[in-house]
């Protein structure tokens, strides 16, 4: 695989001969989004992108109307859908999301791969382009590295785990002393 550079601000991967192995996709519609890896709850389509086999570290919902607590939900919804978190950053604290960059409009081009691709046939990946580049799609982004990084999120965590240990009276629920220990009562 070569990558071919264009006039446009990104670069198209081709063959040893040539051959484009991606194009430019623009969903037509939450449909063609739907059958190409996006999920559309509470009113947004989104789609988390990041490492392949990996949490996604950012989503990306289609548009720039997209409402911050609905974008949010929708994360949310996503990461406890396919990852079985109980929720956005996998903790359960108050402070969970309070590490959040808001969300910014940008503008992508999504480039599919197409059969001269091989096994990545039909996956796609989303370049950051100025808005008048062909092509290009309007998306609102949710950066989660901040959050998911944030050392003061972090100690919110710690302090609620201790919360709830303090609330079970020391002991975790289901807790039972191991079968070698006696009672001192008579």
């Amino acid at each position: 695989m070569t990558d071919t550079a264009t006039e446009l601000p990104y670069t198209i991967h081709t063959t040893d001969d040539g051959t484009p192995q991606e194009g430019v996709w623009q969903p037509v519609g939450t449909d063609d989004a739907l059958k190409n890896g996006f999920d559309s709850w509470y009113g947004v389509t989104l789609c988390g992108i990041g490492p392949e086999d990996e949490p996604p570290v950012e989503f990306i919902a289609l548009g720039h109307d997209t409402d911050r607590r609905a974008l949010v939900a929708a994360a949310n919804r996503w990461m406890r859908t396919y990852w079985e978190w109980p929720n956005l950053l996998g903790d359960t604290s108050r402070a969970a999301c309070t590490a959040l960059r808001p969300p910014v409009n940008a503008h992508v081009v999504l480039l599919r791969a197409t059969a001269a691709a091989g096994a990545w046939e039909d996956t796609w990946q989303a370049v950051t382009v100025p808005a008048d580049t062909p092509g290009a799609v309007p998306v609102t982004v949710l950066d989660l590295k901040s959050a998911l990084d944030n050392p003061v999120r972090l100690h919110a965590q710690v302090e609620d785990l201790q919360a709830r240990i303090g609330a079970w009276g020391q002991r975790p629920p289901g807790w039972w002393p191991s079968a070698g220990r006696r009672s001192s009562g008579t």
